[in-house]
């Protein structure tokens, strides 16, 4: 069944349609049968999500990261990812206002704490920080340049920004 959901998945992304993002997310929510892993089966929970972001199947991005974290899920890198994915969620439909931003970077923190103490998750937080920084371009303004307390958590040096124009 795994592979059969990754199937539907990678052409999903291939083809960019959502009809194979349906299909992998009906067997997802299928009852498992005896054969499968079941910590297989969360991590594909959260390919599933990415993917139907991706394409903008928000309802499935939801239930998918809702049955991952709902799981106890290990502390890792599809951990890391699903945090990003519900940053990614929330900034992509609701960022109106500066508590919109401020729960999508909570989840870009979170996923940040995981992976800066772990060399193979630092891609992590290159894209976490990248992700930050689409939410919140629409709140710049003109003129002013100044490194979120976001970025102190990025890295053992911390943030160097200041004020400039």
């Amino acid at each position: 069944m795994d592979f059969r959901i990754r199937q539907y998945l990678s052409k999903a992304q291939e083809k960019r349609d959502a009809v194979f993002v349906r299909k992998a997310y009906d067997l997802i929510r299928a009852p498992a049968p005896a054969a499968s892993d079941g910590r297989s089966l969360s991590d594909l929970c959260v390919l599933c999500a990415e993917q139907s972001l991706q394409l903008g199947c928000w309802e499935i991005t939801q239930d998918c990261l809702m049955m991952y974290l709902e799981g106890k899920p290990p502390v890792n890198q599809f951990l890391c990812r699903a945090y990003l994915c519900q940053g990614q969620l929330i900034s992509s439909r609701s960022i109106n206002t500066v508590e919109d931003l401020d729960k999508a970077v909570m989840y870009y923190l979170k996923a940040i704490e995981i992976a800066k103490d772990k060399s193979r998750y630092h891609f992590l937080v290159f894209n976490a920080s990248l992700l930050y920084l689409q939410s919140v371009r629409r709140f710049l303004r003109p003129g002013q340049r100044r490194l979120h307390g976001f970025f102190s958590h990025a890295g053992p040096r911390g943030s160097r920004g200041g004020s400039g124009s």
